[in-house]
């Protein structure tokens, strides 16, 4: 029975190549606001404070391969200065499960520090606003992926709040 299983995993692990996230800067906020979200989280930065963008996964009574990542990006001024976008990487905990997700949440990327440098003209809950649309292929019973690409889009607001 041991031996079945690992022959199983071998297919999806050989599939299991997950492609570095690609970030996207929106140009105008309702490109980025006509886009349907999944799941909103909202939160709120001072100036000064430091965010650490991240992406979590949930393969809930399945097991999924992820494919890839799009970033989707707009904030409504230049709050980290010359590093205006966010840096994302796929992490480790993703690599060492070679893209498997398992019935289980899962934290599939990072990114690199956001600082909040300026203070908004406009303080509001969504200052900055991320989406990131995560595709990935269900697993099969017998250990390959199945043929369908799905998606579920994740949003981030952030109000930037002044001093």
């Amino acid at each position: 029975m041991l031996l079945a299983g690992l022959l199983a995993l071998g297919p999806v692990q050989a599939l299991a190549r997950t492609a570095p996230p690609k970030t996207i800067e929106m140009n105008e906020r309702h490109e980025i606001e006509a886009l349907s979200c999944d799941h909103i989280t909202t939160d709120t930065v001072d100036v000064g404070d430091t965010f650490d963008f991240y992406v979590d996964f949930t393969a809930k009574d399945c097991k999924v391969v992820i494919d890839s990542v799009n970033l989707l990006f707009w904030a409504d001024q230049d709050y980290n200065g010359d590093e205006a976008l966010p840096k994302f990487i796929i992490t480790k905990e993703l690599e060492k499960a070679n893209g498997i997700v398992d019935n289980t949440t899962m934290r599939i990327m990072t990114s690199s520090k956001y600082h909040i440098r300026v203070q908004p003209k406009n303080p509001a809950q969504n200052n900055i606003m991320v989406n990131y649309e995560i595709f990935y292929y269900k697993v099969q019973p017998d250990g390959t992926r199945s043929a369908v690409k799905e998606n579920e889009m994740q949003c981030l607001r952030l109000g930037v709040k002044k001093k």
